[in-house]
């Protein structure tokens, strides 16, 4: 069973590995690492009311909350349709949800193929955010050219998530 701390300690390196590297997939990782903004959570239940509950009471002093949940059983379709179903539910309490389940396709702008993980147990990641400072943050990359290589798809995607703000 994985612990709590060994999954962030995880989630942080994967961060500085993939993330942020010299072309960062998330510009703002590393400096929300830095400024203490990141919250990792291991997930105790199988049907995510704890991730309800964080998401109603979203962590003043926190931009990111990383939900680890090791319920590696739940079908890609099932993890996606609960993802898309807390949106609709969350985005209301200016909230939203990021899937990244272990048989999702790599993103093409995400290499990762170097990280080491640090255990064989896996688990499927929701990353939640606040939407409206989301939204701002992706517009200001939007402006410098960050999502230029980026698949039609995928950035219709973002421009739809703004949309629902």
């Amino acid at each position: 069973m994985i612990s709590q701390a060994a999954i962030k300690k995880e989630v942080r390196d994967w961060s500085k590995e993939v993330l942020e590297t010299d072309k960062p997939v998330c510009p703002y990782a590393k400096k929300t690492w830095q400024n203490n903004k990141v919250q990792v959570v291991l997930s105790k239940c199988e049907y995510w009311s704890d991730l309800v509950e964080i998401g109603k009471n979203f962590p003043q002093d926190k931009d990111v909350i990383i939900y680890c949940d090791t319920n590696s059983e739940v079908e890609v379709y099932n993890f996606d349709s609960r993802i898309s179903l807390l949106n609709c539910f969350l985005n209301d309490k200016n909230i939203w949800l990021m899937g990244f389940h272990q048989e999702h396709e790599e993103k093409e702008v995400v290499e990762q193929e170097h990280f080491e993980p640090h255990f064989e147990e896996s688990y499927n990641m929701v990353f939640m955010q606040k939407l409206d400072e989301l939204n701002k943050a992706s517009e200001t990359l939007e402006k410098i050219g960050y999502y230029n290589n980026w698949n039609k798809k995928d950035f219709q995607d973002i421009l739809k998530r703004r949309s629902k703000s």
